[in-house]
């Protein structure tokens, strides 16, 4: 269980990194607080005495009771000043947490979204809306209670000496309790991570756009809610037996509490019987104490919450510690690319995806990756985008290991379109170019070149129905929005991966057609072999490895597997199709 002392600095690292005038006013400000409840006291201790005195003159009282009276409303104003202090800091520790949960993520290698942890720690990481608030929270209010609390012990101690060991006995059993009810609550929120994603998971089915089709189609809805409700359910199981066991920790931390304070106003009871101090003293001191029980007893609310928000601050600093890529070369334009004995592994695989592929792409070659589905040809595409990096063997950049590289940069001169391309909610043409500073005219050419007619589409138009103004484009212009974001880069290399599964054949033909004539380096994966037949050399893969290669009509004539999958595919476009058996 992480200790409060200990997660403490960081907590406050994290709100000045943030916002370091709003930090220093959430500490300010509760410091004027104090030294008001300090002056009150003092003046409670005069009208105590004005009042106590005979005769009793008005003049006397009046005094203390308007300077009473001031510091009250000066006290509210704090008040109001630190709740505004607070939400502000809590919306600047929220950016800066959600600014560096982002940055991270985003350098995470792809290989990590295949590891269940990755995703666990991911989810606790990024609770941007709960733990940084949990976390200004509770330094704000302890830093309050606090400071206040420091002021009016140094009061009451002054008055009745007595009080010094008996005042820092109540605090025992609340901060005793606190760091047993945070580090229970940090071990289940740890245990039930992996139940909360599934909760997420089937949330999102239920209510996203993207699953709402094929929900609705194949009536999933009550299915998956109850499902979510299972989920909760034992979320719940574990809450209550949780609750259970703290309900009774805090009953005795309570009890212990009350009986502290007890023994406090029972030593204020026997001065005030002996007569051993005076009356307005005693009465000052009482309130004192009255007010120190009452910070005691609420101190295990924020040391709790800042114990617990150590989940938040130790994943996210694991989270956010700079990945291992030391890469830093200069990048030139591609002349070749290299597959040096390559193998690659998923985390949760039984068997190398890739496993000892060899093969070389050549500057302004069409290469081809064909075979079925599982044979490792969507791997192979993704460590060539630097995406994976290989188990062994090495991917060469004109002869250079590509993690010797500076990645971002390499990246930068490769072009992507995979299976599961993305649509954004944003203008078509901010799908095309999504970075600042694009060019128009590079945009509109890039649109044309993805098979786009002049006047089919309004680059400036929103994608996404769901957001107002939006529109709705087919699963083929989505695709061919696709290609053209990774044909607007003008890549050094082109991977496409089945880049024509949504497009009709006109659209298709005019994609290939342009790559041809644009003479660039181009990976093409396609299960339409009548796609590679035109490439410029064709590797087939099964198992991860590569089991032939060559041109179209070399592997026709060599009647292997690439023979026996085209002839398979023409025949659906021969007289009488192709039958797949009696029809009544």
């Amino acid at each position: 269980m992480t200790r409060v002392p200990g997660t403490l600095p960081e907590a406050v690292r994290l709100c000045r990194r943030a916002a370091p005038r709003l930090t220093s006013a959430a500490v300010a400000v509760p410091l004027a607080q104090s030294v008001l409840v300090g002056a009150q006291l003092l003046v409670l201790q005069r009208l105590a005495g004005a009042l106590l005195a005979a005769p009793l003159r008005l003049t006397a009282v009046a005094g203390p009771a308007l300077l009473l009276v001031a510091t009250l409303a000066v006290l509210a104003v704090l008040d109001n000043v630190s709740t505004i202090v607070r939400e502000l800091l809590t919306e600047r520790v929220r950016q800066d947490a959600a600014r560096r949960i982002h940055a991270a993520i985003g350098a995470l290698d792809l290989v990590e979204f295949d590891r269940p942890e990755t995703h666990d720690r991911v989810l606790r990481a990024s609770s941007t809306d709960f733990r940084p608030a949990q976390v200004v929270r509770a330094l704000t209010t302890l830093a309050t209670m606090t400071l206040r609390g420091l002021v009016l012990a140094g009061f009451v101690v002054s008055l009745v000496p007595l009080l010094v060991p008996l005042l820092l006995v109540p605090a025992v059993p609340v901060l005793l309790v606190a760091r047993a009810l945070a580090g229970e609550r940090y071990s289940m929120a740890n245990r039930l991570t992996p139940l909360e994603r599934r909760r997420v998971y089937y949330h999102r089915l239920l209510t996203a756009r993207e699953p709402a089709a094929e929900v609705r189609s194949f009536g999933l809805g009550a299915h998956l809610a109850a499902r979510y409700e299972e989920l909760s359910r034992a979320r719940e199981t574990e809450l209550r037996t949780l609750l259970r066991r703290q309900f009774r920790r805090m009953l005795l931390g309570q009890a212990a509490f009350a009986v502290a304070v007890l023994a406090v106003l029972g030593l204020l009871g026997w001065l005030f019987a002996s007569g051993r101090a005076p009356a307005a003293a005693l009465i000052a001191a009482a309130i004192g104490v009255a007010q120190i029980a009452a910070l005691l007893g609420g101190l295990g609310y924020p040391v709790g919450e800042l114990a617990e928000a150590a989940l938040f601050l130790g994943d996210q600093q694991a989270l956010v510690a700079p990945p291992p890529h030391p890469g830093s070369g200069p990048v030139a334009a591609l002349s070749s690319l290299a597959f040096d004995a390559v193998s690659f592994s998923y985390p949760t695989g039984s068997r190398p995806a890739v496993d000892g592929v060899s093969l070389t792409v050549g500057h302004g070659r069409i290469v081809a990756f064909v075979g079925a589905n599982g044979s490792g040809k969507t791997t192979l595409a993704k460590l060539a985008a630097t995406l994976f990096d290989p188990s062994s063997g090495a991917v060469r950049w004109n002869g250079t290991d590509v993690r010797e590289l500076d990645r971002d940069v390499l990246r930068a001169r490769i072009g992507v379109v995979f299976q599961d391309f993305q649509t954004y909610s944003d203008t078509i043409a901010g799908n095309v170019a999504p970075l600042p500073g694009a060019d128009p005219a590079r945009v509109g050419a890039a649109l044309r070149a993805a098979g786009f007619r002049p006047g089919e589409v309004d680059p400036g138009a929103l994608i996404g129905p769901e957001h107002e103004g939006g529109t709705a484009l087919s699963g083929g212009q989505e695709q061919r929005v696709a290609v053209a974001r990774a044909l607007y880069r003008a890549p050094d290399l082109l991977i496409l991966d089945e880049p024509a599964s949504s497009l009709d054949a006109r659209a298709e033909h005019g994609l290939l057609a342009h790559l041809r004539a644009a003479g660039g380096t181009t990976i093409l994966i396609s299960h339409r072999l009548a796609n590679v037949a035109e490439a410029d050399h064709i590797y087939v893969l099964d198992g991860g490895r590569v089991i032939e290669h060559g041109r179209h009509p070399e592997l026709m004539a060599a009647g292997g597997v690439y023979h026996e999958l085209f002839t398979l595919q023409a025949a659906l476009y021969t007289d009488g199709g192709f039958s797949f058996g009696p029809t009544s």
